[in-house]
Order: C-alpha cells, then sequence, then structure tokens
C-alpha cells in the first residue's frame, strides 16, 4: 500500500467501525420495533404511532452509516465477469474508472446533501406526517455518510491508479480492510 495513504487508511476504517455498529444497532432496532408494532397491532388492534414513518427514515440512515464500510468488503452490488475475463491492464482501467465515478456520485451526493439538509434548517421544514420530525434531522446523515463514502473511494482510486502505473494486481473484495482497533 502506498505509504502516504495509510493514516487516511486508518481515519476511515475507524469512522466506517463506529458507523458501522451504529447501522447495525439501528437495523436490530428496526426489528424490534417491527415486532413490536406487529404485536401491538394485532392483538390490541393498536400499532406503534409512527412506528412505520420512524423505520423508514431509519433505512435511510442505515444505508448512509454503512455504505463506505461496504466498500472494502466488495459487499456493493458488482457485475464483474465481463471484467474478470479481460488482461489484467484493463482490470486495473476498469477498477480505477468504476472507483472514479463512485468519488464524484459520492461527492455530488455529500454536496447536494449539505445544501438540502441546510436549507431545510434554515428554512424550518419538517416533514408532515404523524411524528413531524424536522427535515433536517431525516436529511443530515446524507452528507455525512457521503462524505465518508467519498474519502473512501478517493483512497480505492489512488490505489488503482498506483496499480496501473506501477502494473500491481489490485486487491478485491471479501477482505476487510486491515484493523486499527
Amino acid at each position: 500500500m502506498l505509504s502516504f495513504l495509510q493514516p487516511m487508511e486508518r481515519w476511515i476504517v475507524r469512522i466506517e467501525n463506529v458507523l458501522g455498529r451504529l447501522a447495525i444497532a439501528v437495523l436490530a432496532g428496526c426489528g424490534v420495533l417491527i415486532c413490536v408494532d406487529v404485536a401491538l397491532r394485532y392483538v390490541f388492534n393498536r400499532p406503534i404511532v409512527g412506528g412505520i414513518e420512524i423505520i423508514e427514515y431509519a433505512l435511510v440512515y442505515i444505508t448512509f452509516l454503512g455504505a463506505s464500510w461496504a466498500v472494502p468488503r466488495g459487499a456493493h452490488i458488482d457485475i464483474d465477469v465481463c471484467v474478470q475475463a479481460m488482461p489484467k491492464f484493463w482490470q486495473r482501467i476498469c477498477a480505477f474508472l468504476s472507483n472514479f465515478i463512485s468519488l464524484s456520485v459520492a461527492i455530488v451526493l455529500m454536496v447536494f446533501g449539505a445544501s438540502v439538509t441546510w436549507t431545510s434548517y434554515m428554512r424550518g421544514a419538517f416533514k408532515p406526517t404523524v411524528l413531524e420530525i424536522p427535515t433536517w434531522i431525516v436529511l443530515l446523515i446524507i452528507p455525512i455518510g457521503s462524505a465518508l463514502l467519498a474519502a473512501r473511494f478517493l483512497r480505492e482510486t489512488i490505489v488503482c491508479a498506483d496499480a496501473i502505473a506501477t502494473g500491481r494486481d489490485i486487491k478485491r473484495g471479501e477482505q476487510p480492510p486491515p484493523s486499527v482497533e
């Protein structure tokens, strides 16, 4: 690995681990909430008010909390049948392009997510639903998760560029990053 990326990798891994654990906790909380809501609905005919709404917002949080954590593990959807049939050089080029495009998308999500979140905060907008949660609280995870995702894809893009320049193989998927704990 490029030596100047090691501090960045340690920083990213620490944050990914915290956010990944938080995503797991939110997911577990959703499971409990669904079970309790179903029981209350069918046994007492009294569902939890706003329960479904909380789960909907939690799904957005789970997505953005865990997106960056999934990248070095190869856990994102990836169709690479054609890429695997290519010569190594072209595999490196495809990996670079894929990471660069993903970096670009993450930056766009971060910038526009931050803009929309800030606008919602300044306007005092809220979701006109049962719970009337301020919109910015629901949107806040988008720029945060996208910023970490952009940092992860920046690192991956640099590694791929180095692999193209040096001819080294790129380690891909099913390998967690080095532990920092």
